[in-house]
């Protein structure tokens, strides 16, 4: 459980800030001029940050203490840019000013199922955040994946409110509500869940399959490596077509080997590709693949082409930004069983 942290005051803020302020300007990110710029355009006269003190607000109380969040933000930053860019885009947040490189693939490009051009956006590395560069971007709120905000939460919390997703990482719909209550956009994440469920009956109408036909989600790695979780596990595609009441392949559902990478994801288990022919009884694969090389060496293996489900095509490929997904990427999941579905006959 995350510990809560109470609201700092207006005095512990301000003092914040010009110790910010001090720091950038010691190790040279900001001259004395931007200095001043810097807090200028985070304060409103003497009553600290101007965002979280300007306009209408409503008082959130996070894992991360109790914000006052602007009805109206204007200078939003995505700490992370998977699930909280998704979440963001859901609840119908402002064009963030500062995006987490985690949002880019292969290529450099964003998860085509967001719709998001990123242009003219600061991007934040991924791995630890630096936080200097995160408030000398001037936000008024962050929103982050939980695993992410943790880690600097005690830098950020004084200067904006934090908005925490995927505190459950095998839940997208309880960090989606959570957030929309936050931020008073509760309507917009319970219209966006009720299409999804919509969306489930539909594809439960449309393919007679779901519930007989036998799936599997699989992560290749590389040098012949792969993994996965059961159907309750890390995979969002596999939580999806759990969600569709589909029948999962015995021997990844039942893995026993332990935890995952990231903590208590289910079941997790490696295998490699002589073991391959373990899944010769699933109708239908969907593979996650990061890159193009990847997927190019799994398709040239000869076991992997003996399997039914590779010579019928009923294959799928995504990456692993579908992992940490929220209502869309559940949305995108859909779309990738489809047609793998409608090879069934």
């Amino acid at each position: 459980m995350i510990t809560t942290r109470p609201a700092p005051s207006l005095i512990d803020v301000e003092s914040r800030w010009h110790e910010l302020v001090a720091q950038l300007t010691r190790r040279g990110f900001l001259t004395t001029a931007a200095g001043a710029a810097l807090l200028t355009g985070c304060r409103q006269g003497d009553a600290g940050p101007a965002g979280p003190s300007a306009g209408t607000t409503l008082t959130a109380e996070t894992p991360y203490g109790t914000f006052q969040v602007p009805s109206a933000p204007e200078r939003l930053v995505v700490l992370e840019g998977r699930q909280d860019l998704e979440v963001s885009l859901v609840l119908e947040l402002p064009r963030p000013v500062g995006l987490g490189s985690n949002a880019f693939g292969a290529g450099d490009t964003i998860a085509p199922y967001l719709d998001f051009d990123p242009a003219g956006i600061t991007i934040i590395p991924g791995g630890e955040t630096d936080v200097e560069a995160v408030l000398a971007l001037r936000p008024d709120l962050i929103i982050g994946r939980a695993m992410n905000l943790d880690q600097v939460k005690d830098g950020l919390a004084p200067f904006a409110p934090l908005i925490p997703v995927e505190i459950d990482r095998l839940d997208w719909r309880t960090g989606l509500l959570d957030a929309g209550r936050w931020t008073g956009r509760s309507a917009q994440a319970d219209r966006a869940i009720a299409d999804y469920e919509t969306a489930l009956a539909d594809f439960r109408a449309k393919h007679s399959a779901v519930g007989t036909a036998v799936a599997a989600v699989i992560q290749a790695g590389n040098e012949g490596t792969f993994s996965s979780s059961n159907a309750d596990g890390f995979y969002l595609p596999a939580r999806t077509h759990r969600d569709l009441g589909g029948r999962y392949l015995p021997f990844l559902d039942e893995a026993k080997q332990g935890a995952g990478p990231y903590g208590p994801d289910g079941a997790y288990v490696k295998f490699s590709t002589e073991e391959l022919d373990r899944l010769a009884p699933a109708d239908v694969i969907m593979v996650v693949a990061n890159t193009p090389q990847i997927r190019a060496e799994l398709e040239q293996d000869q076991l992997w082409q003996r399997l039914p489900a590779v010579r019928a095509g009923r294959v799928g490929y995504t990456d692993s930004r579908l992992n940490s997904g929220s209502v869309l990427a559940a949305h995108e999941c859909l779309r990738l069983w489809d047609p793998l579905y409608s090879r069934l006959t």
